[in-house]
């Protein structure tokens, strides 16, 4: 993709659905993004093809080890979101290592390697990127906190959603959490190690007792010891074993929709597709 976006560009942003607190607010961006000569959104620190000299790998490196020109397009790119969503908002960005590290919010620069972030305060945003691993965005129903995660299924494995409920220490009754754009299970086709990792969850036990683990793991069609992952529903799963009441959202699939959401799977760009939560000011 050739040219650059001025500053004066802005982003598509989907508002979820979901019944928010007064005074919480969230977004997601979209992949037809710029308005100007750069048509598609790509707020990763990396550049869309391997620099020279560098193999495939190099690209799959964590997002802030990155090259300079796609760092500079994608900090750019980032201000330039972030005065989009207010003049007076910060945006905790997080260096996503598919672990469960939870960290509070901040205003400085930083961007810890972390996969989930909480904020109490005021403009002073959470933010995840994902391109297939599912983004969950939660707020306290008082609207005194916020957090996003991020949950790929070495997240959910490693339990990255029941870290980031611990950290709002709130009773789990208390949150609304909605599920972001992720790979539905039509497309998300995983080997038996994706699910030994999650058979010594209690709530798999659970199904696994009542044969009903196809909610999650639905035996491949196509290819033997196979299955289709369902992202979605691991993490209702998880989140109704918590005590979370009210989940909204799966109804996305970024494989499955190449017009509105980036896919690493279907290797088409390397961008990524932001979602973010904060509280605004009374």
């Amino acid at each position: 993709m050739s040219g650059c976006a001025d500053d004066n560009n802005e982003f598509f942003l989907l508002r979820p659905e979901w019944p928010l607190p007064e005074g919480v607010r969230s977004v997601i961006t979209l992949r037809s993004a710029w308005t100007g000569p750069q048509r598609q959104l790509k707020l990763n620190d990396h550049e869309p093809r391997c620099p020279a000299g560098q193999d495939a790998d190099a690209v799959s490196r964590p997002l802030s080890q990155s090259y300079g020109k796609g760092l500079k397009q994608s900090s750019r790119q980032r201000r330039v979101l972030a005065r989009q969503l207010g003049s007076d908002i910060s945006v905790q960005w997080l260096n996503q290592v598919h672990g469960a590290k939870v960290v509070e919010a901040s205003f400085d620069d930083a961007q810890p390697d972390a996969d989930a972030s909480y904020s109490r305060a005021e403009n002073l945003a959470c933010a995840v990127m994902t391109a297939d691993c599912l983004p969950v965005l939660i707020a306290v129903r008082d609207g005194s906190a916020v957090a996003a995660a991020h949950a790929g299924w070495r997240g959910l494995a490693a339990g990255v959603i029941g870290a980031t409920v611990q950290a709002l220490k709130v009773e789990p009754a208390m949150l609304s959490v909605y599920l972001g754009p992720a790979i539905c299970a039509r497309h998300f086709e995983v080997g038996s190690e994706v699910l030994s990792a999650f058979l010594e969850k209690p709530w798999i036990k659970t199904l696994a007792r009542a044969g009903r683990l196809d909610r999650v793991f639905h035996p491949s069609r196509s290819r033997p010891g196979h299955y289709q992952g369902d992202l979605y529903a691991l993490a209702r799963l998880e989140l109704q074993d918590l005590g979370v009441r009210e989940i909204y959202g799966g109804e996305f699939c970024s494989y499955g929709q190449p017009r509105w959401f980036y896919s690493h799977r279907r290797g088409q760009d390397v961008g990524r597709t932001a979602s973010l939560i904060w509280i605004a000011p009374a």
